[in-house]
């Protein structure tokens, strides 16, 4: 059988088992407010999955209104950003894609330099990526 539809059945019966213990409200006579009970279903209807990245092309509009061209790789625990010719980006504050560097530790941080598209790079941006690319 399926492993979602698995997973579904178990919780189901969960809900079931957990809505058929719960205990009603009963009204007193004190000023105690009555404690709401609330079960499971009303919370998660289906147990969280893990999903990847979108693994088509993005595009993403910058704050410049320049559409940048990019992927998206990883899942719930790690991901990262790449252009389409497999340079890592990370998003600067103001919410520009720069062209990651990588520290003495071998972590990625920003470059100062906006990413843009193959075909709009000018030479400098190539010589420093190609740089980059040669320190790999």
């Amino acid at each position: 059988m399926n492993s979602i539809f698995l997973k579904s059945l178990y919780l189901l019966a969960i809900v079931f088992i957990i809505s058929g213990c719960r205990t009603p409200k009963t009204h007193t006579e004190n000023t105690e407010q009555d404690v709401d009970t609330t079960s499971v279903a009303e919370f998660f209807l289906e147990p969280p999955v893990g999903v990847p990245a979108y693994l088509d092309t993005i595009h993403y509009e910058l704050p410049d209104g320049y559409i940048l061209k990019l992927f998206l790789r990883g899942d719930e625990y790690f991901h990262l950003a790449k252009t389409v010719d497999n340079f890592r980006i990370l998003m600067n504050p103001e919410g520009f894609y720069e062209y990651a560097i990588y520290d003495d530790q071998g972590l990625p941080q920003p470059s100062g330099i906006i990413a843009r598209n193959a075909e709009d790079r000018t030479d400098d941006e190539w010589r420093v990526l190609n740089e980059l690319r040669s320190n790999d």
